[in-house]
């Protein structure tokens, strides 16, 4: 179904649905803020890829460990546990590399193998490609003003290219594995 007529009327139209997506990704991205849901509920909420929502840090926070002290002893285990051994690592892990690329050759060194799920890699793919193709403006909807807007692309948003970029790069260089090969996680 089309939208037609002049600007204002347009907005008009388009108002209830962007009104209501505008509304339940707030909903999960207070979840993920604040009760520690996975960012990929957001995303997937949010009809984007689950990169795209960590770079955007979509939820106002990148999550970096464990809210619960008892479980964050548990990943420090596991993670320690696994140095120099082969491992699948996890998008977000290669986002907080991007941050410190400076630091991800050690930070690999430490691995003799790391691998990637093919999903993960076609979702960064993805991520990468939706981000090289600027536009002049995204129609959104504002819920602090109940307003249906023209935003701009901002300045943000180059860096968010730059670390799609950076983080392809490296997911190119680790083995792809479909989810049914692993033997455990």
């Amino acid at each position: 179904q089309g939208v037609r007529g002049t600007p204002a009327e347009m907005f008009e139209q388009l108002r209830p649905g962007l009104h209501a997506r505008a509304a339940a990704i707030a909903d999960e991205a207070e979840n993920v803020a604040k009760h520690g849901l996975p960012y990929g509920l957001l995303a997937a909420r949010a009809g984007t890829y689950y990169s795209q929502s960590l770079l955007a840090r979509a939820a106002g926070c990148l999550p970096i460990a464990a809210p619960d002290d008892e479980q964050l002893e548990r990943e420090i285990e596991t993670a320690t546990g696994s140095l120099n051994r082969p491992a699948v690592i996890d998008l977000s892990s290669l986002l907080l590399g991007s941050y410190i690329p400076e630091m991800w050759p050690a930070l690999r060194s430490g691995f003799p193998r790391l691998e990637v799920t093919q999903a993960a890699l076609n979702d960064l793919t993805s991520t990468a490609t939706r981000l090289r193709l600027a536009s002049l403006a995204t129609l959104g909807y504002e819920p602090t003003t109940d307003d249906v807007r023209l935003h701009r692309p901002d300045p943000g948003e180059e860096l968010m290219r730059d670390r799609s970029e950076w983080c392809l790069g490296e997911a190119n260089q680790l083995a792809a594995r479909d989810w049914p090969q692993f033997q455990a996680l």
